[in-house]
């Protein structure tokens, strides 16, 4: 089985591109959704306001989520698996980063590398084009960052994900990404 975990900062386009994966190979993969969306979608209270503390136990709730989830998708037998978000991209929302995420939920950070055979950041609209992520962001009610912090967040989810042996970045035009994502996998 092949798990692809496809991450990037807030307004990247990941799971629109997954989307697109699942017309592309249809019923051969499964998905793992964007925990934090089915968490806000099933009733997780929203910051009011935004504090460390609030994001710690949004953290606390996607990362065992993540987990059962991803065990529900690799129970499928489907040969390829795409992840909305990976494990350690929690550790970008976090103040200790890689090292309180580890401590926090007993996992190395090369056991939470290895989880994934392949991962694919895309850039965030917050570093690429700041206008335009102000007026998406202002469509999605689980968008919390502004401009600033999701640029933020965008640097350290590229740097949670920098030591994975077969880490790619894309960057630009989304309509383009397909096409770059399924020439990686068939590698």
């Amino acid at each position: 089985m092949i798990k692809i975990a496809i991450t990037g900062g807030p307004c990247a386009g990941k799971s629109s591109i997954i989307s697109e994966l699942k017309k592309h190979y249809g019923k051969s993969v499964s998905i793992v959704p964007e925990v934090a969306t089915l968490l806000f979608e099933e009733g997780f209270p929203p910051p009011n306001p935004w504090t460390q503390s609030w994001q710690n136990r949004l953290q606390n709730a996607i990362a065992l989520r993540q987990l059962l989830e991803e065990e529900h998708a690799q129970n499928t037998n489907s040969k390829l698996v795409f992840c909305d978000r990976g494990l350690l991209d929690g550790a970008a929302y976090l103040s200790g980063g890689i090292q309180e995420f580890c401590e926090t939920f007993f996992i190395g950070q090369k056991a939470a590398l290895k989880r994934y055979t392949t991962v694919i950041h895309l850039e965030s609209l917050a570093t690429m084009n700041p206008s335009e992520y102000k007026r998406l962001a202002k469509t999605n009610p689980n968008r919390f960052e502004d401009v600033k912090t999701a640029q933020t967040r965008e640097l350290a989810t590229r740097e949670v994900w920098g030591n994975h042996n077969n880490l790619h970045i894309l960057s630009g035009n989304i309509n383009q990404y397909l096409d770059k994502i399924v020439s990686i996998i068939n590698k």
